[in-house]
């Protein structure tokens, strides 16, 4: 695999790992009514 892959592939586990962290305390109804939270999961990926 090529060094950019291994870096891509690198970047969407950390981001995986920070959303798994961040929403530890958020439930389901919170989350789907929050257009922004939605949103700014989304784009973290």
């Amino acid at each position: 695999m090529s060094h950019s892959a291994v870096n891509f592939f690198q970047h969407i586990k950390e981001e995986l790992d920070f959303l798994e962290n961040s929403s530890k305390e958020l439930n389901d109804e919170t989350f789907y009514e929050d257009e922004v939270l939605k949103r700014a999961f989304a784009r973290s990926l």
